[in-house]
């Protein structure tokens, strides 16, 4: 009888002990996720711009872009880039127990440029119990302006973001142990500079910049992303004001689509241009590449969105379109541009606008002509191989250009 009680109560110490350390294993797991944002991270921190209402125009008399038929596949799930705003995450839903984390804490360095290692929250205070401000996710760059301040076993630094515009959208992050940081210093220079290949969610060379662009800048990064062409991306502090200075440029070709409103532009081998323009995933033309700068008609179309009809109606459908952003200490050029080549023809050309077509069933398109450009060598009345240009920049203001080429082309 004694080996048996002295038995049960082993067993029931041994149970005891393994409930014990089941019990720590989960406070401590529930700890980590709310600094890592994996319980109670903000998820509705995206919200993109709103697009400036296009001024009216003089009603162009022909249609302008093409109706999508009944055939167009729908629309399939794209990554693109949004700018976001942190300033209003979601609300914690639970505050976890904290539990100090072993060892040495890892160690921010004032004034260094900053990466997150792991999808982390941004608090408004110290510690695990303060409001969300934002969710870092891995990559994404900040620069470290105060702390260590140690609370709820870990130590905390204020960081602030590198925003295009609005204020510095600063919080507290976690810098995690030693062993495992959460994020990690990058640079210390007064100045950081990175170029590579656009990836989705604006990742350049493992380093995000989303809140730092606006929204030109983040429709060039899209096509950029879709292209897999590259960008650089200046960050230069001054006490806790960061200023982004951005330098993209993109040729985006292939078969535009008109979806719902919206333009698209999909893989296509079929214009002669290099491999390197052409998109390899679908991706939309943002209303901003289309309208910023241009004469907008009361359909709220310019000669860009056009230029794509045309070529999106064409034989076969292609086009391209061209964007760029340089931005420095001096100051800040943009460069928009649409352009399609094919069989068209010029119903009427005339000293304001011009009347083309590119399917002999299809839409008859009104390009404005009001500013820069003209025509060359055009034949009026008959198809030929022409190449349509509608574009903005700094030096030619709005240019529309009806270029005709040699020979001859049955449509």
């Amino acid at each position: 009888m004694f080996a048996h009680g002295a038995s049960d109560r082993q067993r029931l110490i041994t149970t005891g002990l393994i409930a014990f350390v089941i019990v720590l294993a989960a406070v401590a797991a529930v700890l980590a996720l709310s600094v890592l944002g994996r319980t109670n991270g903000p998820t509705g921190v995206a919200a993109t711009p709103p697009v400036a209402a296009p001024s009216a125009s003089t009603t162009p008399t022909a249609s302008t872009a093409p109706t999508a038929s009944a055939a167009s596949p729908a629309p399939t799930a794209s990554a693109s880039i949004q700018p976001s705003s942190p300033e209003s995450p979601a609300e914690a839903t639970a505050e976890p127990t904290p539990t100090p984390v072993p060892g040495p804490a890892a160690v921010l360095a004032l004034n260094s440029w900053v990466r997150s290692d792991v999808q982390l929250n941004m608090r408004r205070q110290p510690g695990l119990s303060a409001d969300l401000r934002a969710l870092l996710e891995p990559g994404q760059v900040v620069l470290t302006v105060e702390g260590p301040v140690p609370a709820d076993g870990f130590d905390w630094y204020r960081v602030v973001l590198p925003l295009q515009t609005g204020g510095n959208g600063g919080g507290w992050i976690a810098s995690g142990p030693e062993a495992d940081p959460f994020a990690s210093v990058i640079a210390s220079d007064q100045v950081l500079r990175t170029c590579g290949r656009v990836g989705l969610d604006g990742v350049i060379a493992g380093l995000r910049f989303q809140w730092s662009l606006d929204q030109i800048e983040t429709a060039i990064f899209n096509l950029l992303a879709a292209t897999q062409g590259p960008a650089c991306v200046t960050l230069e502090r001054s006490g806790e004001t960061i200023a982004v200075y951005v330098e993209a440029s993109v040729t985006a070709c292939g078969e535009p689509l008109w979806e719902r409103g919206e333009v698209w532009i999909l893989p296509s081998a079929a214009g002669d241009v290099v491999p390197d323009m052409q998109v390899k995933q679908r991706v939309r033309v943002s209303e901003s590449l289309l309208t910023s700068k241009a004469v907008v008609g009361a359909d709220g179309e310019s000669n860009r969105h056009r230029v794509l009809g045309l070529a999106a109606e064409a034989d076969p459908p292609f086009g391209c379109v061209h964007a760029r952003v340089t931005e420095t200490v001096s100051g800040r050029e943009t460069y928009f541009m649409t352009d399609s080549a094919g069989c068209y023809l010029i119903e009427e050309a005339t000293d304001e606008y011009a009347l083309v077509r590119s399917d002999p069933d299809g839409t008859l398109f009104r390009l404005e002509r009001r500013a820069g450009g003209g025509y060359h060598s055009i034949r009026v009345g008959a198809w030929s191989p022409l190449n349509v240009t509608a574009l903005y920049s700094r030096y030619d203001g709005q240019f529309l250009s009806l270029y005709g080429q040699s020979g001859s082309c049955v449509r």
